[in-house]
């Protein structure tokens, strides 16, 4: 299912579906995070429960109910609070509550954006929101709106009004400090 209004993303959001939108990679499929919503969508992309999904958002208070704060330092912190040149995913340490939307790991995946589109539903939600590539796992990612609503027409899909990017974010460990994709 199509649409052009965020205004019936953040809605669908809200009675706990599952939607497509674009973001500052490529588009995603977005939940709110709890339970069942994200066993939904791991059912919809048939992905293993252990390789964990992303969390995103706006707002760095958003991001930091889910890490370890503790454990990083000011330096860690600054990295992953701040804008980077490209979209960059972080691997932090994961509150012992958080763990399950990682697969069981005792590390998570956050991403701060300044996207417009994750800015506007993360704000009105006042909290992050998973996201996972479009597509079955382990296919390649969906790159239009249109694709996606072919493959999964019952799935509300944001139509971007500009190019989105094509290429995933890269993914760094903030702890070992290496990047991994």
């Amino acid at each position: 299912m199509l649409t052009s209004k965020i205004s019936e993303i953040i809605k669908d959001l809200k009675k706990n579906n599952i939607v497509a939108i674009p973001t500052d990679t490529i588009y995603g499929f977005s939940c709110l995070i709890n339970e069942s919503a994200i066993r939904s969508i791991l059912s919809l992309k048939k992905r293993d429960p252990s390789k964990g999904l992303i969390i995103i958002s706006s707002n760095p208070k958003h991001l930091a109910n889910f890490i370890k704060l503790e454990i990083l330092s000011k330096a860690q912190l600054d990295k992953i609070f701040s804008e980077t040149l490209e979209p960059t995913t972080w691997i932090v340490p994961a509150k012992d509550e958080a763990t399950w939307i990682a697969g069981g790991k005792d590390t998570i995946a956050i991403r701060l954006t300044n996207n417009e589109i994750i800015k506007e539903i993360t704000s009105n939600l006042n909290q992050a929101i998973i996201s996972t590539s479009a597509n079955l796992s382990g296919d390649e990612s969906l790159p239009t709106a249109s694709m996606i609503n072919d493959i999964f027409p019952n799935i509300k899909t944001l139509e971007a009004t500009k190019n989105t990017n094509t290429k995933p974010s890269k993914i760094i460990d903030v702890i070992k400090g290496i990047q991994i994709r």
